[in-house]
């Protein structure tokens, strides 16, 4: 049995030649069949308006239906939005869980400044990211799943890369799941090792970040006497606890591509 639905379905995907549109259609994209009493419009700013309408209508409380409790902050909003925006919350409110029934639901694990921006979002399809704020955008979008916000910080984080915070980012996307993202700081780290070594974000690694580091064999430099210099910076740094472990990180140093007359130096300034 056809449905208005499906009528409605049928005859948007019709072939219909387009029809130019003047005032008060101005901007908008007009289709219709060869039959001028069928025609068919599709306004391009009706989606925007919708939606400045929405924030407009939120901003008062107007046929808002949940208030969101975010640390002392209280969000109105609507649940159609949300569950339109986020997986996380499409779940919470269409789910059967005890949420659906609630008028006022407390979130935990976001920072209320995070949770205004996210929402403006929502409501807008526009963030805005700082080097502040990605901190704690990106960890919130993951919690939520807003795939477009996490991927606006990747795409921020990605031009950030630079020798004193490569690590870092790369650390910071691993913890957050950005494939992409971490994949892209670990290449710069390799590309740019002579200048990662020298920051401070190297010299905090781990021994088993350290190792795992220098024994990739994509890493961008001239001789290997600059990773053995590197790893001695490493142990100088904290060098009471670290010296012990050298002998055991010496072995992810290609000692075979050092050269004799480096090698001397090292044993003479042993002695």
């Amino acid at each position: 049995m056809e449905t208005d639905e499906d009528v409605f379905r049928g005859n948007m995907l019709d072939d219909m030649p387009p029809i130019s549109c003047g005032s008060p259609f101005e901007g908008a994209i007009g289709t219709g069949s060869n039959d001028i009493g069928d025609m068919t419009f599709c306004m391009g700013n009706y989606v925007s308006d919708f939606m400045r309408m929405m924030f407009t209508m939120r901003s008062h409380h107007m046929l808002t239906d949940v208030v969101l409790e975010v640390g002392n902050e209280l969000f109105h909003v609507h649940k159609v939005v949300l569950a339109a925006g986020s997986p996380y919350f499409k779940a919470m409110f269409t789910s059967g869980l005890k949420e659906c029934e609630m008028s006022r639901v407390r979130l935990q694990g976001v920072c209320p400044s995070a949770m205004a921006w996210l929402v403006y979002f929502m409501y807008t399809g526009k963030i805005r990211i700082t080097e502040v704020t990605v901190c704690q955008l990106l960890p919130a979008a993951t919690m939520f799943q807003i795939s477009n916000v996490i991927d606006a910080c990747c795409a921020f984080l990605d031009r950030q890369l630079d020798p004193s915070n490569s690590i870092g980012i790369a650390n910071f996307a691993e913890q957050h799941g950005c494939v992409q993202l971490k994949k892209k700081a670990n290449q710069f780290i390799e590309r740019h090792f002579t200048q990662v070594c020298q920051e401070e974000e190297f010299l905090q690694l781990t021994v088993q970040e350290l190792i795992c580091l220098i024994r990739k064999d994509e890493l961008n430099v001239r001789e290997e006497r600059e990773v053995y210099n590197a790893v001695l910076s490493w142990v100088k740094y904290d060098e009471d606890r670290r010296h012990p472990r050298m002998e055991h990180i010496l072995q992810a140093v290609r000692c075979q591509y050092l050269t004799p007359n480096f090698l001397k130096e090292q044993m003479s300034t042993c002695s």
